[in-house]
Parts: structure tokens; sequence; C-alpha cells
């Protein structure tokens, strides 16, 4: 029983650790210096993710994957001169876009709701562990969720260009 507890502890702790990477994003920004970032086309970021450090900071795992989306995102739609997007590719892009940071507020929103009704329970002297399991299950169902869909719209977003357009995509990641 003890051990079911420290693992749902932690799980508790990993899902604060992503709340609290996606409030802090660019908290910290120091406003002179402006660093050049890769564009990420056609999955290209995904091969610089560092994987020996997934382990180091809580649980990064979502985070790298939810950044690496919206960099993708971002990144053929900066880049659409050079891939010749037509109009109609563009507007296509920004929907799928719109559709994807929707989901993230709403699962974001959703996952947070959850920790915070755990941490209620937990902080009582006389926690209810079935409703620390069932609590534990939805973030974790819910997590799962956020990923799956947000997946799904950057291979949508891959299938809005062309061949062409998308060899021209991995020749300007590289």
């Amino acid at each position: 029983m003890t051990r079911n507890i420290i693992s749902k502890s932690m799980f508790v702790f990993c899902v604060f650790s992503l709340a609290a990477a996606f409030m802090a994003t660019g908290t910290f920004a120091v406003q002179k210096q402006v660093r050049a970032k890769k564009t990420c086309l056609m999955g290209e970021c995904w091969k610089r993710i560092n994987v020996n450090k997934l382990g180091e900071v809580g649980c990064p795992a979502p985070m790298l994957i939810v950044n690496n989306v919206l960099r993708e995102m971002n990144g053929y739609l900066a880049r659409r001169d050079e891939l010749n997007l037509s109009e109609s590719q563009v507007k296509e892009l920004r929907l799928i876009k719109y559709r994807c940071h929707n989901t993230l507020i709403k699962k974001r929103a959703e996952l947070n709701l959850l920790s915070i009704d755990l941490l209620d329970n937990m902080s009582s002297n006389e926690y209810d562990l079935a409703k620390v399991d069932d609590l534990t299950g939805k973030l974790k169902n819910t997590c799962h969720s956020m990923l799956s869909e947000i997946i799904s719209k950057v291979i949508e977003a891959r299938r809005v260009l062309t061949p062409e357009q998308r060899k021209k995509a991995k020749e300007i990641a590289l």
C-alpha cells in the first residue's frame, strides 16, 4: 500500500512539474537576448531531442512533445514563402494550429482541475484511496488523450503539404 501511495505521489509530482513548465514558459526570458531557433519542419526537431535528458527534470517528456508539435506547426507557417504554400494551404495550416491550441487549452485545464482534486483529497488525514486511484487514472487518460490529439494534428499538418513541399521542408530544416 505504501508503494502505491509513493507511486501515485510521484505521478502527481510529474503532473505538477508539467503544469509548472506550461505556466513558466517565457517567464524568465532576458529581453535583450535573441536566440535564433532552427525551424522545425517535417519532424526534424524531433531528431534533436537529447533522450539522455528525459529523466533529469521531473516528467519532461510530454512538454518536449507539446513544444515540438507547436514548433513544427509554426515552422510551416513561418517558411510559407520558401515552401510556396498556397493561400488555401496557409489557411488550412492556421486552422489546424488553432485546433491544436484549442485542444491544449482544454486538456491543460482538465489536468489542472484533476490535479487540484487530487491535492484536495491527499491533503486530508482521511484520504480516500479509491478516489486517489480514480483521479490518477483520469490524469493518465487525459494526458494520453492530449498527446494523442496534438500528434494527430501535426500529422494532419504534414499532409497539407504536397510531396514536393515536404521534400523542400526537409531540405530547409537540415
